[in-house]
């Protein structure tokens, strides 16, 4: 195997592993509440874990946190986020996966213990605890060692956990090789495709050391240096239980303390620009040198020049981390509630300034219960600083004396290719907009399996444009528009007027359009018209730049009906709608910029 294509498999290993333990353990502040002041539960000091002593501070990744939390809380997180994968689509990956002989134990093994622990979350959680042979409290931690990415979990019964290990080689035909180094086993599992001639030395292993157990990669380069750090065997001399890091990012984004994670852009910029000698480095190096054609052809070298290592290194300091979080949680209340964070730091100020500056308006209607849409997407745009802001950041990437090659380079193209005057044009046209929306609150139709298109029953939507002037710009679009459109006159009081589309709809449903406070909306549908009016009191704010809503009973009711899923699909895809529909979530997303960088929180409740 070569050992380029390593570096292709730790990274999809680092971001599986890293966010799979994000996402498994997730209410965020509404769209009303200003980014940067999420909420977090009181709670009495917990003991740090002990697992921070085995992460080094240069680690690329990082998930865990600075408390314990308990195992309770684990298997109600496991419950809440059950697959949508079927128990067939299961047998079905794992018989594909079995069948190739080429596939190299190093990626089975992974894979079915994945397959094992995604089983039996659906079929009994508190079971699976038992089996993994977990304490009352949760001590785990993802992270990496150099570019060797690292699971470590606190376990009370090494026995139960190694009979799990066994019990997931024994049903899927797996052969590890047992090893030791310094008095410490392990299980290793090949990356080779059989009957490789020429050993790599590269494997997937599982260890239990000191009451851990621990997922890694074994590689020969300085073999005896990295397996010692990686089983625990040795501690970094710099580790994160030394650092404040952790602590700040809590206290600093209001983050929950046990549930953290974040990339180190710095971290990764100065190994790629071979500017420091770091673990990362260090092995990125040793690839390169192994397969350096490979690398130069993809031009790899030109980014490690002196000129590249500093000014690239420069621009990761201005945007340092990647930082994932929880800012409240509730598991004991219903529906559950559990908001979630990514943030992308910024220490580059004046363009935070100039993002915030496109804030735009986001209805906050979208996001309230009794208007919660199937489907929404909502766009916040101010309009009036689209070209300011264009021709700013343009000012400034140009301006920059780069020497980096690829840097002056991209300086060129921008430099050449100025800001479309169309740009300009739209701007001055849709001046004074702050947002718009588009939101499918509910719809039913008949279906058949005659071939014939499905009748709509009953629909129920809304479309926003909020504006500085609303009945000035409506004016002039419907001055341009084509007949019947330019004779509508819609009146400023916020009375609503007919407004015909080429859609065919029952005689009952009547699109509407009117002015809301200083919002035009175009609406259809009981609901659409209540969501419509509850804008006429809804003031223009800079609360986001995107949003997008779901709510997923309501997706696969309509999403069942419109395929006619039980007489028309196999027996898997029905077992999967079927799981899908009894998934009852409402899923909330938005992206907005705040004081410390680009945001994007998600709020998930499942009733």
């Amino acid at each position: 195997m070569k050992k380029s294509a390593l570096i292709s498999i730790i990274g999809i290993i680092i971001f599986a592993a890293v966010a799979g333990n994000y996402y498994l353990n997730q209410k965020k502040p509404t769209m009303a509440e200003q980014p940067g002041t999420p909420l977090i539960p009181e709670q009495k000091q917990l003991p740090m874990p002990s697992s921070l002593s085995y992460v080094p501070q240069d680690t690329f990744a990082f998930a865990g946190g600075l408390e314990l939390y308990s195992v309770d809380d684990l298997v109600t997180m496991l419950k809440s986020q059950q697959s949508n994968m079927s128990d067939l689509t299961y047998e079905k990956l794992q018989k594909e996966i079995l069948n190739d002989e080429d596939t190299p134990v190093g990626f089975k093994m992974p894979m079915f213990t994945l397959f094992e622990l995604s089983s039996s979350v659906e079929k009994d959680p508190k079971a699976l605890v038992t089996r993994l042979g977990l304490s009352d409290k949760v001590d785990s931690a993802i992270y990496t060692v150099g570019m060797l990415p690292v699971f470590r979990l606190k376990i009370e019964n090494t026995d139960n956990f190694n009979a799990f290990i066994q019990d997931i080689e024994k049903k899927n035909n797996i052969l590890g090789v047992e090893k030791s180094f310094e008095k410490v086993s392990y299980r290793s599992y090949t990356f080779d495709i059989p009957g490789t001639k020429k050993p790599s030395e590269i494997s997937f292993i599982i260890a239990v050391h000191d009451n851990y157990a621990i997922f890694s990669i074994e590689t020969p380069f300085e073999r005896e240096h990295y397996l010692s750090l990686v089983l625990g065997i040795d501690k970094p001399k710099k580790a994160l239980s030394d650092s404040s890091l952790l602590s700040n990012i809590s206290t600093q984004y209001k983050l929950h303390p046990a549930y953290l994670a974040f990339f180190n852009h710095v971290v990764l910029t100065k190994a790629v620009t071979n500017s420091s000698q770091n673990d990362f480095g260090k092995m990125l190096n040793e690839f390169i040198d192994q397969d350096g054609e490979h690398f130069q052809n993809k031009g790899f070298a030109n980014i490690r020049t002196p000129a590249c290592q500093k000014e690239l290194v420069d621009m990761a300091k201005n945007w340092p981390r990647t930082v994932m979080g929880y800012t409240k949680i509730s598991l004991d209340t219903t529906p559950l509630q559990m908001d979630s964070r990514v943030l992308f730091e910024s220490n580059n100020k004046d363009m935070l300034e100039q993002l915030r500056s496109l804030r735009g308006f986001i209805p906050v209607v979208l996001n309230d219960a009794p208007s919660r849409a199937l489907l929404s997407l909502a766009l916040g745009l101010n309009v009036d600083a689209l070209l300011p802001f264009i021709k700013k950041i343009t000012a400034d990437i140009t301006a920059t004396p780069y020497s980096c090659e690829p840097l002056k380079k991209m300086q060129l193209a921008i430099s050449e290719n100025p800001q479309s005057p169309a740009i300009a044009m739209a701007s001055m046209m849709l001046s004074g907009v702050k947002g718009l929306s588009i939101s499918l609150l509910d719809i039913d139709f008949t279906a058949n399996d005659t071939g014939e298109k499905p009748e709509i029953k009953s629909l129920d939507a809304l479309i926003t444009l909020s504006t500085n002037d609303p009945s000035g710009l409506l004016d002039k679009a419907l001055a341009m528009a084509p007949a019947p459109y330019d004779t509508l006159q819609v009146a400023a009081d916020g009375q609503a007027i007919d407004f015909p589309i080429p859609m065919q709809l029952p005689s009952e449903l009547q699109t509407k359009i009117a002015i809301k406070g200083q919002h035009i909306v175009i609406y259809i549908g009981g609901d659409g018209e209540k969501a419509a009016n509850q804008l006429s009191t809804e003031a223009l704010s800079e609360n986001g730049l995107f949003a997008f809503n779901i709510g997923y009973e309501k997706y696969s009711r309509i999403l069942k009906k419109a395929m006619n899923i039980l007489e028309d699909m196999d027996e898997e895809k029905a077992e999967i709608f079927q799981s899908m529909d009894s998934f009852n979530a409402d899923m909330n997303f938005l992206i907005d910029v705040n004081q410390y960088g680009l945001v994007i929180d998600t709020q998930l409740t499942i009733h």
